[in-house]
């Protein structure tokens, strides 16, 4: 979302390659075989950053967004981003390795836990940190949501953490899942109906095309965090304009070609999300100073009026970014079968670390979301209310 045309650096190495095509120096074919070689190398590079390295904003980044008359919404928010690339929540470590932090509340998600159109003091996490730090608890709050992460980013991301933070402090990862699994994985079946293997299980791209994606080659790459850094030691203020954002997503759900899935694809992707979510409870039981609560996603359909068209204007999501969507009955039916099947999970498995906290049931108003599953002001402030009283009434202090 901070983000220039992801095409430039295919622009610009071809214009460099041609030019450089006129010399007949040594050291000119030198540099072309290294250039080439960049563009040989782009699928190893998409499938190691997909698979082990987790994508944050520039560290200690700040924007500044700006939104016009959308409910629940302010006009004018900052957003910032603390010294790790995460969303800030107002805590003060500095260093995972060397803290004296004991108590550690790590919350997984994606976008709709990022909440990066919610200004930085009214987002869940930093009420969290807030409420904890008047309450003289001596307890950190971080917001490791970013968008598109599904349940092996977070999967990735505890692992890594794991190794970070010593074992004598107590860490308790509460991990928001399904949303973005159930929308990949129909991308996955729309994409290819005859689909054997998990798509859920890694960070790869759905099709051989998008391993050249522009939006993920390494020029790219290097040229986003030159800037983005640029700018922050600049204090060049970085504005998002919310309506410039969503414009290719807002008032096209009507426009799409509706599908469903019948129950041998939906039984397809529940055992797709199964098995991840078992990786995930199999590295929650691995230490003994950590915890896992795994938390379901809700949504704005539960309740939402498919026939009105102020709420179908706000529809998008599922698959996201595509020609086609679910039909209103398909988008209810894969969002329960999800987050049943993640509570079922939950509940069946023998893994003492791990609970269960639905809020879908909690969370179904339409008046809580912008769109399909992304909080506006007032959802955010409601699920602070319910995971702050879980966590109260489970002593996890």
């Amino acid at each position: 979302q901070i983000f220039e045309s992801y095409l430039l650096p295919y622009i610009f190495l071809f214009i460099l390659i041609s030019v450089l095509s006129l010399f007949k120096s040594d050291f000119i074919r030198v540099l072309l075989i290294i250039l080439w070689l960049i563009l040989i190398m782009q699928p190893i590079y998409l499938i190691y950053s997909n698979n082990f390295i987790l994508k944050t904003a520039p560290h200690n980044f700040t924007a500044v967004a700006k939104i016009d008359n959308i409910y629940g919404m302010d006009e004018k928010i900052l957003t910032t981003y603390d010294t790790f690339g995460w969303r800030s929540t107002g805590h003060n470590l500095k260093d995972l390795k060397n803290s004296d932090t004991k108590n550690i509340f790590i919350f997984h998600g994606a976008s709709a836990l990022e909440q990066n159109f919610i200004d930085d003091k009214k987002t869940t996490t930093s009420l969290l940190q807030n409420y904890f730090f008047e309450s003289e608890n001596s307890i950190s709050v971080l917001n490791i949501g970013g968008s598109g992460q599904r349940a092996f980013h977070t999967l990735v991301s505890i692992q890594k953490l794991n190794k970070q933070i010593p074992s004598n402090t107590k860490i308790t990862y509460f991990n928001v899942l399904g949303g973005t699994d159930w929308n990949w994985a129909t991308k996955a079946l729309l994409a290819n109906p005859n689909r054997k293997s998990n798509p859920l299980i890694n960070g790869n791209p759905l099709k051989t095309v998008d391993y050249f994606n522009p939006q993920f080659f390494i020029l790219t790459d290097l040229i986003r965090a030159i800037m983005n850094n640029f700018n922050n030691k600049l204090n060049i203020e970085t504005i998002i304009d919310f309506e410039d954002q969503h414009k290719n997503v807002f008032k096209t759900y009507q426009l799409r070609k509706k599908f469903s899935l019948d129950e041998s694809q939906l039984l397809i992707m529940e055992g797709w999300y199964q098995e991840i979510i078992l990786e995930l409870i199999n590295v929650c039981n691995k230490k003994e100073n950590i915890s896992c609560v795994f938390i379901d996603q809700p949504t704005s359909w539960t309740k939402g009026d498919f026939k009105s068209e102020k709420f179908l204007n706000t529809l998008w999501f599922t698959p996201s970014y595509t020609e086609m969507s679910l039909d209103p009955k398909s988008l209810i039916k894969i969002s329960n079968k999800f987050n049943l099947k993640l509570e079922k999970i939950i509940s069946q498995n023998k893994c003492n670390k791990c609970s269960f906290l639905k809020i879908s049931d909690l969370i179904d108003n339409p008046d809580y979301f912008y769109d399909d599953v992304h909080f506006n002001t007032y959802g955010a402030e409601k699920m602070f209310d319910i995971i702050k009283d879980y966590i109260l009434s489970n002593n996890l202090l």
